[in-house]
């Protein structure tokens, strides 16, 4: 959407007030704050003249990636917490430090597993750019 935006030299005002929507909706649509709706979406498309299924689908794959790290984010601390108490309760500090260098082995091993997912969007928007470049040309 930011390039889309970029190459017409329109603001983020400018886009919102198209689509009948707040510019801070707009602006957290952009970032992936917000979610997009398949209605918005295909508002973006007629305004930008493409279909506006690619708004839609690129925006339910940021979503998902940042909800999916938001969650990972959410069981790393819900483990820890959990961890913590549990070497208090029974007092052994020595099992608490081995059982949390296992749960971080494992959340890295799901951190570089998202981030290689997120890496693999980063071609696929990459190559979708270019083909857009190229649709334009």
């Amino acid at each position: 959407m930011i390039y889309f935006r970029q190459t017409n030299k329109l603001t983020t005002k400018a886009v919102a007030e198209k689509l009948g929507i707040k510019e801070k909706m707009y602006s957290d649509i952009e970032k992936g704050d917000q979610f997009l709706s398949e209605e918005t979406a295909r508002h973006l498309g007629e305004l930008y003249n493409v279909d506006g299924q690619y708004f839609h689908i690129a925006s339910h794959q940021d979503m998902e990636y940042l909800q999916l790290g938001r969650l990972l984010l959410d069981i790393q601390l819900t483990e820890n917490d959990m961890l913590k108490l549990e070497g208090r309760r029974l007092g052994l500090q020595a099992q608490v430090v081995t059982l949390d260098a296992t749960v971080r082995e494992v959340n890295l091993k799901k951190f570089n597993n998202i981030k290689s997912a997120i890496n693999k969007l980063a071609v696929i928007r990459q190559k979708i750019k270019v083909l857009l470049k190229n649709m334009e040309a």
